[in-house]
């Protein structure tokens, strides 16, 4: 949706469903391909279900590159479940956070194909929380059936009152965790 954004900027509440695709070079994401300056950038309650694919480095769901880790960033409530394809140093949320990013109460269970087998959440020297993978070593390790049943859906909203969660899933019709009130 955005080749670059900049500090004091806000992205939220959006989801792309299975149905989309994005193409491109390096940088290359759902939501914003990287960012230039310095700042806070939050990304909250991002949904990403389609694919990406780049033919160069940085390719993820929500943010492609932090350039020269200048902006601070904050991704909560995210998740993305669709193929994510580069050619090197690509992740699931995001290609390079930088070095002071934070990762709270997100989930992958999107195929990576250019990350480094580790960093496969993110890339960079970022922190995460109540976060969730279906590979690599960041996060906790989940996997689809946890996601189809509903645990991990219970595992996230795991810090919010019954009155106010912030993931819902129909059970036998969402095979993941959504941000959308409309379901169950």
């Amino acid at each position: 949706l955005f080749g670059y954004v900049g500090g004091g900027c806000t992205i939220k509440d959006l989801t792309m469903d299975n149905t989309c695709r994005i193409e491109g070079g390096a940088y290359v994401a759902g939501f914003a391909g990287g960012s230039n300056g310095s700042g806070k950038v939050l990304l909250e309650c991002l949904g990403y279900e389609g694919t990406v694919y780049g033919t160069a480095q940085n390719a993820a769901a929500i943010i492609g590159c932090n350039m020269s880790s200048k902006a601070s960033y904050t991704i909560r409530n995210c998740y993305c479940t669709g193929d994510i394809t580069g050619q090197r140093e690509s992740g699931a949320l995001t290609g390079y956070i930088g070095s002071d990013g934070i990762v709270q109460n997100c989930y992958t269970l999107s195929r990576v194909e250019g990350d480094d087998g580790t960093t496969y959440l993110y890339r960079g020297q970022g922190k995460d929380t109540n976060s969730y993978s279906i590979a690599g070593t960041q996060g906790k390790r989940i996997t689809t059936d946890m996601s189809e049943s509903g645990e991990l859906c219970y595992l996230l909203n795991g810090s919010t009152t019954p009155e106010e969660p912030i993931w819902y899933q129909t059970l036998g019709e969402d095979s993941h965790p959504v941000l959308l009130r409309s379901h169950g």
